[in-house]
């Protein structure tokens, strides 16, 4: 869990288990708004779901390694 900093831990993120990628969820930002809506174009029909920050090191405990962060 060290790439993830402790002011984090509470946000949401949307996964994809497919891509083994992530993006933030941050609906008071109009720009990461539409990044998520094209991050969620991207990986239509893959396996994905809205976990906290803190879930995703137990998900993907090597991601710290090479985090795919949109």
């Amino acid at each position: 869990m060290s790439f993830i900093n402790n002011n984090m831990e509470n946000n949401r993120v949307r996964i994809c288990f497919d891509c083994r990628e992530f993006h933030r969820i941050n609906v008071s930002d109009y720009k990461t708004k539409e990044s998520l809506q094209r991050f969620e174009k991207k990986h239509r029909g893959h396996r994905t779901q809205v976990v906290d920050m803190k879930e995703l090191a137990e998900i993907f405990p090597d991601m710290h390694q090479s985090p795919k962060i949109w």
